[in-house]
């Protein structure tokens, strides 16, 4: 009788682990198939010069080198709903105008300051207070600080690797995304409260 129920137990025992590894044979598919989703779906990193303003404090002295600190809030926003978002080796430009000739200076993104959890808006303190004119900056644009005199319809622009968060550790290699900020003013007073962020668009 013994015999009998073991023959008749090893094929119940078969089917049970066929079924464990059917599941987890499906579960790795689908692992696999939303980290491809999750690679190939464009990423929607929105990006906004909070209040459209761009500070730069007080140039006291024009003893040269000239000190040039510049401070932007951006307001970073990801709305999708699973992936996190990092924008990697990320840089930040300022130009007079939307033309590429007209570039003033700019700076690295400190690493970390544009990665956005899903449905997240971060406000992105950006700052540099190393620049120097003439080294970094134009001594023109130093002046206009100094004498506290706003550039209006200025151009912001961020240039950076746009990577999706795939597991704990891992993100997609990216694409090389760059962003243009217009119109925003540059000037040494504080941003006025309440005033529209200028979205940044892509390309």
């Amino acid at each position: 009788m013994g015999e009998d129920e073991s023959k008749h137990r090893v094929p119940w025992i078969d089917l049970v682990r066929y079924a464990v590894a059917g599941v987890v044979t499906v579960l790795t598919i689908a692992v696999i198939a939303g980290a491809i989703i999750l690679s190939l779906r464009p990423e929607l990193l929105q990006l906004r010069v909070a209040n459209g303003y761009v500070t730069v404090l007080k140039i006291k002295s024009m003893s040269q080198p000239v000190n040039v600190s510049i401070y932007l809030v951006v307001k970073a926003i990801n709305p999708a709903g699973r992936a996190a978002i990092r924008y990697h080796n990320a840089t930040v430009h300022f130009l007079y105008n939307k033309s590429q000739e007209s570039e003033i200076t700019y700076f690295d993104v400190s690493p970390g300051l544009l990665s956005v959890a899903p449905q997240i808006e971060r406000d992105a303190n950006l700052w540099s207070g190393n620049l120097k004119a003439p080294e970094d900056v134009p001594m023109e644009f130093a002046w206009k600080m100094f004498k506290e005199q706003e550039i209006k319809n200025a151009t912001v622009i961020f240039k950076g690797i746009l990577k999706t968060q795939i597991s704990a550790l891992n993100y997609t290699r990216g694409s090389y995304t760059k962003y243009s900020c217009f119109p925003v003013t540059i000037g040494t007073s504080p941003p006025q409260i309440g005033a529209d962020d200028v979205p940044c668009i892509v390309g």
